[in-house]
């Protein structure tokens, strides 16, 4: 724990965190010489991504405590779903609906 500490106090995160394990697992029944009929996965170090989370919770609180992160902010919040979100919005047209305004609505996908 005293890395993680020494870590967070220098705004370090160690070179060593950050490289990744290529894995390749052959899917089955296929021929050897096909690099496409392979699956890969990458593996991180436990450490950087333990080390990762914590700075999240600190930033995530930090912005909670300090009020400084919008209500209208679902994404990357505990406690909050898209579900949310997509309820959020029908209330508000809803309301905007019922005052007799036009609402539109513009989605990126």
């Amino acid at each position: 724990m005293n890395c993680f500490t020494a870590c967070f106090r220098e705004s370090v995160f160690l070179a060593s965190w950050k490289i990744a394990h290529l894995i390749l697992f052959k899917k089955l029944g296929k021929p050897d010489l096909v690099p496409l009929l392979y699956k890969s996965i990458c593996l991180l170090s436990e450490a950087g991504k333990l080390f990762k989370k914590i700075i999240c919770n600190h930033f995530m609180q930090s912005l909670d405590e300090s009020g400084d992160i919008s209500e209208s902010q679902y994404g990357f919040r505990p406690h909050r779903s898209t579900v949310d979100a997509i309820w959020r919005l029908r209330m508000i047209v809803n309301n905007e609906v019922r005052d007799g305004r036009i609402v539109l609505a513009i989605l990126l996908i």
